[in-house]
């Protein structure tokens, strides 16, 4: 939804096992990278999600580990 002032605002409605953590994803870790705002997450399943994403002792697949030349 794009709003008048050109704000485009993007709704998802998901399984919850795309908020997986153990690993997360990583299309789902760069779509939550990208930038999101959780509007509603009772259990904290999506807060969890967020602070997963934001770990940086997690490697994004295909990258290597931290310290490695390839991260």
């Amino acid at each position: 939804m794009r709003r008048p002032s050109g704000f485009e605002v993007e709704l998802g409605v998901v399984p919850v096992s795309w908020a997986d953590i153990d690993p997360v994803d990583p299309g789902t870790r760069r779509v939550v990278s990208d930038g999101h705002r959780v509007v509603h997450d009772p259990a904290g399943v999506l807060a969890a999600l967020s602070a997963a994403c934001r770990t940086v002792n997690e490697a994004p697949a295909g990258r290597g580990t931290p310290g490695d030349a390839r991260w």
